[in-house]
């Protein structure tokens, strides 16, 4: 289960990501394509960003991408020059600190944001589709949106790749990608992300044979801090391309992705109930019986639903049940989870109650790839998701599960999903170096209702940790510097490279300085 402090709702998530959001007080300003307005709402934050630590600044500028603009004072600006067919224009905006912000904005290019960052020592980071639930994407400097920086530049159907630009929507690269017959290998559960973006947090899916969203990735164009633009790849600039396959946002903008592809496929997704025990000790088995195997266990019980998806050419065909899968899986469960908020003692019971209603049967999904890897994650939730070294899984599993019966006070909202990935070599990937293991817990806030967390989070962080886990880099967590150079062998590489690249810190945040200092 991605997330965290969302409504991930289909409507909910397109009808907000024309747009970029800057934070100014308590004040939200949200813009986008023939649209301008200010909610004095702080929960509105879940929807882009959870400003999670202390110190976090507002966003003074924010920047985004668009086809039309509103003219700001030249005289505060650096001089414009042509710097070629970028297929974007770029805005700039002052935000008065707590004032109502009366935005004026100009067209640029992205190099001239940067200019103008250092013209005025701002700091600069980009930001994606706003699914991150950390503040990895926060600034007090500059922020830029890449919206409109979306288009599909090349296709090479001899090689199968697609050379596109970094602020496209997966959602929006799919149907391009259908109509060459071609398909991504491997996707998350959300599309409504970039490219840009799904690579430099190292999202990843499920299948011990595939690696994270970013080993797809076999080219890309960075923008530096001093301007310079690195065209990287196995062959040019392979180091930086390394480290920039998952750079965190810290490296540079990323202005360009090019990603290998498959010949489209279509995917039979098919779910039943088992075991705990059943899973952990055929585990090996599972792994082979089908490439993206994934399962779900049901915290406070024994219950695990199993997930199998595998190529097929069946016709598609779905089991989606508006009754089951809304007015009993999401408004009666949302009901029942804000009850067990003064009764903490039902989630158990819940757990177990809804895996009988809901998976203690078989179902059957077929259709494109893209379509059964991404789901609709209807919650607002806080998750967290570390990367455990895959011959770990059971022993983690089980003293999770000990943790919880021996302490009674603790609850845990159902599931926990766990999932696999072959590993890779890109620098600060969670995987880098051994196939791995992804433990994701979850806690729901039933309508807006934070449910305490704290005893399970940091129990689960303890175990993570003891059996040698790395958590994923857009979720929560409260690793330092100190934790990352021994979690990561190539931390130092890592550093060097952001240091080359960045010496002023540029693309630095309050985040990062935690991950680097």
């Amino acid at each position: 289960m991605a997330g965290g402090g969302c409504l991930w709702s289909r409507e909910g998530k397109r009808g907000r990501l024309g747009g970029g959001v800057a934070l100014n007080g308590s004040e939200v300003l949200e813009c986008g394509e023939n649209r301008l307005h200010t909610e004095l709402r702080a929960d509105v934050l879940h929807a882009k960003f959870v400003p999670s630590r202390a110190g976090l600044h507002p966003a003074h500028f924010l920047v985004l991408l668009s086809s039309s603009f509103l003219e700001w004072p030249a005289q505060r600006l650096p001089a414009r020059q042509h710097l070629g067919d970028w297929g974007c224009n770029t805005w700039v905006s002052r935000l008065p600190h707590r004032e109502r912000p009366g935005l004026r904005l100009i067209q640029m290019l992205p190099p001239q944001v940067l200019a103008l960052a250092r013209q005025q020592n701002k700091r600069v980071k980009v930001v994606g589709g706003g699914h991150s639930p950390s503040d990895i994407a926060c600034t007090d400097g500059f922020m830029i949106h890449m919206g409109k920086m979306n288009r599909v530049l090349k296709v090479d159907t001899e090689k199968k790749q697609v050379t596109v630009e970094a602020g496209i929507l997966l959602a929006d690269l799919h149907p391009q990608l259908d109509k060459h017959g071609l398909a991504l290998s491997n996707l998350g559960a959300v599309s409504d992300v970039t490219a840009g973006g799904v690579i430099g947090s190292g999202t990843h899916n499920t299948g011990i044979k595939h690696g994270i969203l970013a080993t797809q990735v076999v080219a890309l164009t960075l923008l530096t801090a001093n301007g310079t633009i690195l065209e990287c790849s196995e062959s040019s600039n392979a180091e930086v391309f390394q480290a920039a396959r998952v750079h965190l946002g810290c490296l540079g903008v990323i202005l360009t992705v090019t990603l290998q592809c498959v010949p489209q496929f279509h995917l039979q997704e098919t779910t039943f109930p088992s075991t705990l025990k059943e899973v952990l000790d055929n585990l090996d088995s599972h792994l082979k019986k089908s490439e993206y195997f994934r399962f779900l266990w049901f915290p406070h019980s024994e219950n695990v639903s199993v997930i199998y998806q595998d190529h097929t050419n069946k016709p598609p065909s779905s089991s989606a049940n508006w009754f089951w899968d809304y007015a009993i899986g999401f408004y009666l469960l949302e009901f029942l989870l804000w009850i067990s908020t003064f009764l903490p003692g039902l989630v158990g019971w819940i757990n177990r109650f809804f895996f009988w209603l809901l998976f203690n049967g078989k179902k059957e999904n077929c259709n494109l790839s893209h379509k059964i890897f991404t789901y609709e994650c209807r919650f607002k939730q806080h998750v967290q998701d570390w990367a455990i070294p895959r011959e770990k899984t059971k022993e983690a599993l089980l003293e999770l599960k000990a943790m919880l019966e021996a302490n009674p006070k603790v609850v845990a909202h159902y599931p926990v999903e766990v999932r696999f990935t072959r590993g890779d070599d890109i620098l600060l990937s969670p995987c880098f170096q051994r196939d791995s293991c992804y433990m994701n817990i979850i806690m729901y806030r039933p309508y807006g209702k934070d449910v305490p967390r704290l005893d399970y989070w940091l129990a689960y962080e303890t175990i993570m940790k003891k059996v040698g886990g790395r958590p994923h880099w857009a979720k929560a967590h409260n690793c330092t510097r100190k934790d990352f150079e021994k979690m990561y062998p190539a931390f130092q590489r890592f550093c060097a490279i952001r240091e080359k690249l960045d010496p002023t810190g540029m693309f630095l945040n309050a985040y990062l300085e935690k991950v680097f200092y």
